[in-house]
Formats: C-alpha cells, sequence, structure tokens
C-alpha cells in the first residue's frame, strides 16, 4: 500500500462503509415492500386491533360512535376519529375493500413518514446534496426495526398518527425561513393527536427547543396548536354528545404489568441492539460536541446560532424528541400496549443518527488529524458491521406469519359458518365477523380492563351468555392461554364453560358452542 493510500485510507473508510450500509438497507427496504404488500393484501386478520377499527369506522360513518357503553353492542372506541375518517372515507370513495384501504393508509403513511425523515437530514446540511447519502441511509434506517416491520401495513391507527407528528417537526424546522409555516405545523399537531391521543412527544421535542433558541416562534406555535386542538375538540365533543371524551380518556385504560413492559421492551429493543448502541454513542458524542460549542460561545450566543444555523435546530430537536420518546417509553407496562409505542423512539434515534452521519462524512472528506481519523474509521466499521449483521438478518415477517395461519379455504369456511348464524358472535377474530357481514357486538380485552377497574358492570354480559345469546364464540385459546386469560375475566369464563361446552379447536382458535336443544 502506497503511502499516499495510507494517509487517505481512515478519510475513505467512513464513505465505503456508508455506501456498504446504504446498499443493504435498500435491499432490506425491498423486502419490506414485497412483504407489506402481501400482508396488505391477505384477507383476513394480521393483528386483533384491526378488526375493532374497522368496526369503529363503520359505526362513525353510521352516526353511532362514542356511544353509552352500558347499552348493546358494548364497544369502546379507543382512538380520536381521524384515521377512521380517512380510511373509511377512501373506502367508501373509492369501493375498494375496507381492510385493504385501512392497511393501504398505514402503509403510504409510512412511506411518507421515511421521506420527511430524509428531507429532514439532507436539510440539516449547508448544501443538500452533500448531505443525500446520510438522509438516505437515516430514511431507510427504520426498516431494520421491529416495530416498523410489523405496524406499517396494519389497519391500525399510530402510523397516520406519525406522519403527522413527523410533518409538524419538519415544518417547525422549515419554520425557521418562513414563519407561517409554523401555522400549518400547529396544524398537523393536532391531527396527530385526533388520530391518536398519545401522539404529543413530537410537539413536545419542538416545543421544548423552541423555547430554548426563540421563546416568541415557541409561544406563536403552541397557540396555533392548542388553537386547531380546540376546534377539533369542540367538533368531536359536539358531534358525540360528550362521549368523545369519555371514550377516548376515561375508558381507554389498562392495568399496568412489570412482566408485559419486559417482554415488550426485549421484543423491541433486542433485535435492534446494534442501532442502539450507535445511536447511545453518537448521542453522546452529539451532546458532548454541543456542550463543547455552549462553552466556547456563551450560551446566548450558543442558542443565538442554534436559531440562526437549521442544521444545528434540527438536530436540538431530534436530542430532544428521543429524550421525550425514551422516557414515554414507560407507557409500554400498561396491559394491551404493544409495539407500536416505539415508533416515536425509533423515528427520534434516525433523525439523530442521520445528522451525526452527515457530520462524521463530511470531517471524513475535509480531513483532520490522523488519530481521530482512525479512531471515526474503527467506530464507524464496527457500527456498520453490527447494522449490516441486522440487515442480514431479517426476515420476511408477514408471509411468515401468513403461512403460519389456518389456510385461506378454513377460515372462509368459518366465515361462511359464521355468515349463517341467526345469533351475535363474539370473536377475539373481529375481522373474520366482518367479513361475515356481522357486527362486533363486544370487544372483550377493553372491557374486561374495565370491568378490573370498577368502570364497568360486566352482568348484562355475564347474563347474555347464560342466556345464550350469541350462536357461538370463538376465542383466542382457552383457560390456561394468556390472551384468553387477559380478555375474559373470571366471571365471564365460568359463564362461558357453562353456557358454551361444547368445543372446536380451529388452529389456534377455539370455537364454543351452546349445548345442543
Amino acid at each position: 500500500m502506497s503511502a499516499s493510500w495510507r494517509a487517505r485510507a481512515p478519510y475513505l473508510i467512513p464513505w465505503a462503509l456508508a455506501l456498504l450500509l446504504l446498499a443493504m438497507l435498500a435491499g432490506r427496504f425491498a423486502i419490506f415492500l414485497v412483504d407489506s404488500w402481501a400482508a396488505a393484501t391477505y384477507s383476513y386478520e394480521l393483528d386483533y386491533g384491526e378488526g375493532i377499527v374497522w368496526q369503529q369506522a363503520d359505526m362513525i360513518f353510521e352516526g353511532r360512535g362514542y356511544g353509552d357503553i352500558t347499552r348493546y353492542p358494548f364497544i369502546v372506541f379507543h382512538y380520536p376519529p381521524l384515521y377512521h375518517l380517512v380510511s373509511g372515507g377512501l373506502a367508501r370513495l373509492t369501493g375498494l375493500d375496507p381492510l385493504l384501504t385501512g392497511r393501504l393508509v398505514s402503509l403510504l403513511a409510512t412511506l411518507a413518514t421515511a421521506a420527511l425523515i430524509f428531507w429532514m437530514v439532507s436539510g440539516a446540511a449547508e448544501r443538500r446534496r452533500d448531505a443525500l447519502p446520510s438522509a438516505a441511509i437515516a430514511a431507510l434506517l427504520p426498516f431494520l426495526t421491529t416495530p416498523f416491520l410489523l405496524w406499517s401495513p396494519l389497519m391500525r391507527v399510530d402510523m397516520l398518527a406519525l406522519l403527522f407528528g413527523t410533518a409538524g417537526i419538519a415544518l417547525i424546522v422549515a419554520s425557521r425561513e418562513r414563519p407561517r409555516l409554523a401555522i400549518l405545523a400547529g396544524l398537523c399537531f393536532a391531527l396527530a393527536v385526533f388520530t391518536r391521543q398519545t401522539a404529543i412527544f413530537a410537539p413536545a421535542a419542538c416545543f421544548a427547543a423552541l423555547l430554548l433558541v426563540d421563546r416568541r416562534r415557541a409561544l406563536f406555535a403552541i397557540a396555533v396548536t392548542v388553537g386547531w386542538g380546540l376546534i377539533f375538540l369542540a367538533a368531536a365533543i359536539i358531534a358525540t354528545d360528550g362521549g368523545f371524551l369519555d371514550h377516548v380518556f376515561l375508558y381507554n385504560i389498562n392495568r399496568f404489568s412489570a412482566e408485559h413492559f419486559a417482554r415488550y421492551m426485549g421484543r423491541a429493543l433486542r433485535p435492534q441492539l446494534p442501532l442502539l448502541l450507535l445511536a447511545a454513542l453518537v448521542t453522546i458524542g452529539l451532546i458532548v460536541y454541543l456542550a463543547r460549542l455552549r462553552r466556547e460561545s456563551g450560551s446566548r450566543a450558543f442558542f443565538a446560532a442554534i436559531a440562526e444555523d437549521r442544521g444545528r435546530f434540527t438536530l436540538l430537536v431530534a436530542l430532544i424528541y428521543l429524550a421525550i420518546s425514551a422516557a414515554g417509553l414507560a407507557m409500554v407496562a400498561k396491559i394491551g400496549s404493544n409495539l407500536n409505542y416505539f415508533l416515536d423512539f425509533y423515528v427520534a434515534i434516525t433523525l439523530v443518527v442521520g445528522i451525526a452521519l452527515h457530520l462524521l462524512l463530511t470531517r471524513a472528506r475535509v480531513g483532520h488529524d490522523g488519530a481521530e481519523a482512525r479512531a471515526v474509521s474503527y467506530a464507524s466499521l464496527i457500527a456498520v458491521i453490527g447494522l449490516v449483521q441486522v440487515a442480514v438478518a431479517m426476515r420476511p415477517i408477514y408471509r411468515q406469519f401468513i403461512d403460519h395461519r389456518p389456510p385461506a379455504a378454513e377460515l372462509a369456511a368459518t366465515v361462511e359458518e359464521m355468515g349463517r348464524a341467526e345469533r351475535p358472535i363474539v370473536s377475539d377474530d373481529m375481522v373474520l365477523l366482518r367479513r361475515a357481514g356481522k357486527q362486533v357486538p363486544w370487544e372483550s380485552a377493553i372491557f374486561a380492563e374495565l370491568a378490573y377497574m370498577g368502570l364497568w358492570d360486566e352482568a348484562p354480559i355475564i347474563r347474555m351468555i347464560d342466556d345464550r345469546a350469541f350462536a357461538m364464540l370463538y376465542t383466542y385459546g382457552g383457560p390456561g392461554n394468556p390472551f384468553f386469560e387477559a380478555r375474559y375475566t373470571p366471571g365471564v369464563q365460568a359463564a362461558i364453560a357453562r353456557a358454551y361446552p361444547r368445543k372446536r379447536r380451529i388452529g389456534g382458535f377455539v370455537m364454543h358452542y351452546p349445548v345442543a336443544p
């Protein structure tokens, strides 16, 4: 190796590794698209929550949303109505299958979120084209994470809420040059909250960053967001005769479980350990970098410089967003929570890593002392090896899931059996009910939580079970299965055992039939 090559190698290694990682991420993204399309076009349930969202959307368009939960059908509306209005409205407008439409809304929202990540990271550079490799890597990194892979093609509210929150951040960043964009940012933040009421991490991060660098802009952005929110809230309260507040805040509750917290933290974090380690190292490095700048320039000049520099302001927002969303992971302890609670956290990580990667590649291009160059190269090598390992280990999730579901013919036969029933049916697979043209009469999981918390009297449903008001019950497993135990209280389980003693297994599900007449 020549002396000139040895001198230049430490600066070229980070770029070579970045291009390698980009190629691997592009391959991972292609697999994601194929897998997600298979999921979106699958005719049956992928997640427990899809069927109830479908039912809720229909009830909202029928004017029956957010009603009295003591009256049949027993339905809690867990979330605000925006996703339901979007997916249900598009299904009615286009004539597409409602489940497919809802999944496509989520998938398109995911892709739009990735595009916004690309736009923000590339915009953090003085010249946008200088940051294109790091921006592309940042936009593709979410597709290495289990929460994104699982949640992107589902008929659930989360990806649309995430899109609105990310759009709000992008607009706040852009409002430095065009202040009126803060009005649109406030609208996006309000839309995020009216898609999912816990979508507060993105606006909180932006408001905190603005309060540090420009109090006037911060107060304007907060006022605009609150204003939009009050308009939407008033409309929701009027449209539902006040039921909106009860459903979204009073009834949407869960108990807390340390075991549940540990299980889902492991599922969401363990497969992404290389990315998390990289994010931790990068975050520490960036905090040290910003602390040094503040020490050298003084607090006032430091925050003034951040206010004037789009890249530094984006970085400040991303770091605060990461801190807030990490603290918000405490909500994973709620029974009923799932990997969707990690979506904001991973968006924040990709923003921080993307901006840091741009700074690293810039320093590699302009050159610096040999010792620092070698340290940067070795750190890059370790990080990229870890991320490439994650990319290679990833497998299509939903095509494997579908292969392990009961055959389509068997599911179709179950739908046909449900369709012939003259009485309502209780089902843990609520998509099957909707396919059979049946309404969901009662969502067992949320009402079990309400019964445990003393907020709902389960006597009416026990009486209906004892009276054999249902043609059959279709549950995931039976006594001893953790999902069955979580969704059905002891009193309800006893009633099922009394009134529906005949059982037939269908894959992992059990069909409960009443005593033969």
